[in-house]
């Protein structure tokens, strides 16, 4: 029987009682970073960046053990720590897993998607934000996942004030995010 466990919040989290170091995956997301305001009449904002997907196999815990974890806000930026979980409570340990946050957009400058985490099982980087254009704000890059890379953001549209589409997610397309 396959256990399946999603954590959204905390500090911490309790091992699941039947564990198995021999046979499993651990997986996380980054955070995404945030969009930025735009620039009174000069232009519009720039998208932030996707979360990195990244995964571990046969990461060893103790069944029913409490562990660190860290699950960072949207818009927490590329600059600490991502979404990890440590293999001991109590500010200890050794992150068995951290997937990368995507980056904020400064003013007109997209936020990259976020890269370089823990994990050798898989790995996904996420989509860059688009730059900013003249009118329209530009799109944020998607998140990637356990099937593929997040796609970049699109631009929006410099003429006629349209906001460019969110990147696909997750090895996705999105057709409207492309400027």
């Amino acid at each position: 029987m396959t256990t399946t466990v999603i954590i959204v919040s905390g500090a911490t989290t309790v091992i699941p009682n039947d564990w198995n170091s021999a046979s499993n995956t651990v997986n996380g997301i980054g955070a995404g970073g945030n969009g930025a305001n735009g620039v009174a009449s000069a232009s519009a904002g720039a998208g932030g960046g996707g979360g990195e997907f990244r995964q571990a196999a046969n990461v060893t815990f103790t069944a029913s053990s409490t562990v660190d974890i860290n699950i960072p806000a949207g818009g927490a930026g590329s600059g600490v720590d991502g979404v990890w979980i440590k293999n001991t409570p109590g500010g200890g340990g050794t992150k068995q897993i951290e997937a990368k946050n995507g980056g904020n957009a400064v003013t007109t400058t997209h936020g990259s998607g976020g890269t370089g985490g823990t994990g050798t099982a898989a790995n996904f980087n996420g989509g860059d934000g688009a730059d900013a254009a003249l009118r329209g704000g530009s799109g944020g890059g998607g998140s990637a996942g356990p099937t593929g890379a997040g796609k970049a953001g699109g631009s929006g549209d410099g003429t006629n004030g349209g906001g460019g589409g969110g990147g696909g997610s997750n090895g996705g397309t999105s057709s409207a995010g492309q400027s």
